[in-house]
């Protein structure tokens, strides 16, 4: 059965915490280094395992790690300097071998253009229930397990992946507060303060105070009289995802799920 091997870049610290502590059933990142000068990190997924369609395998991975980064944002914040050098790749390796070692994954010789090739859903494995109760972080892996059977979960997570600029920042609050059945319903059910969301509305739909970064165009709108730094927008955003994860997507909840079935 073919097995693939997905060398990564991005931040070192987060490289090294999924290394250290991220334990999933979907996929593994795990640092394998020829020596101790430089850092190789590398991801596995169960999910890409017997696929020969290299297209498929590629649309897949860039799926996976959308959800991953997408939950390691939730994980430890929009505004954590980690969470600005998402993970990423530029190749699959691959091995028809049983039990592969580093050495025996080649390189695909097929041309690709990896911009071209859309995200995937990743999920193609059942996983048992005795696989599901080895997450061992509630965060992270649970969210995107979570991201399997839960729509909403997916969408979300692909939505906070693609970064926090004032324009997917209102993205990711239009998402949250569709899925808790509209802007008041979200307010109310999420505690969420009316002043902080007015600026941070106001703010974001300005063309007069942000230009082409606006939500909007331009519209003649006066400058809104209550404003919120790009910082606070992103603090305010992220507070409200947890908000909405934390009352209708409890990864704990999910968890015990399995451990109770």
């Amino acid at each position: 059965m073919r097995k693939w091997l997905v060398p990564l870049s991005g931040n070192r610290q987060v490289l090294y915490n999924f290394n250290d502590w991220v334990k999933s059933p979907d996929f593994c990142i795990f640092e394998d280094s020829e020596d101790h000068l430089g850092e190789a990190y590398f991801l596995e997924s169960v999910h890409l395992n017997g696929e020969t369609d290299l297209n498929v395998v590629l649309g897949k991975i860039k799926g996976l790690l959308e959800l991953i980064n997408g939950a390691a944002a939730i994980h430890w914040g929009f505004n954590n300097i980690f969470i600005n050098d998402k993970l990423r790749f530029r190749e699959a390796l691959y091995s028809d071998l049983e039990s592969p070692g580093l050495d025996d994954y080649s390189t695909y010789s097929q041309h690709f253009n990896l911009s071209e090739i859309p995200p995937l859903k990743p999920f193609t494995k059942n996983l048992s229930a005795s696989e599901l109760i080895e997450i061992k972080d509630t965060g992270i892996s649970a969210r995107v397990r979570m991201a399997e059977s839960r729509d909403e979960i997916s969408k979300l997570l692909r939505q906070i992946s693609y970064g926090f600029d004032w324009r997917n920042l209102y993205s990711i609050w239009d998402t949250v507060t569709y899925y808790c059945g509209g802007e008041k319903k979200a307010v109310a059910d999420l505690s969420i303060n009316q002043q902080h969301k007015a600026a941070f509305t106001g703010t974001a739909n300005s063309f007069a105070l942000l230009g082409p970064d606006a939500r909007h165009g331009e519209k003649g709108w006066a400058e809104p009289s209550s404003t919120m730094s790009h910082d606070d927008a992103k603090e305010f955003v992220h507070t409200t995802v947890r908000a909405y994860l934390k009352k209708y997507h409890c990864p704990n909840c999910f968890i015990r799920g399995f451990s109770d079935a």
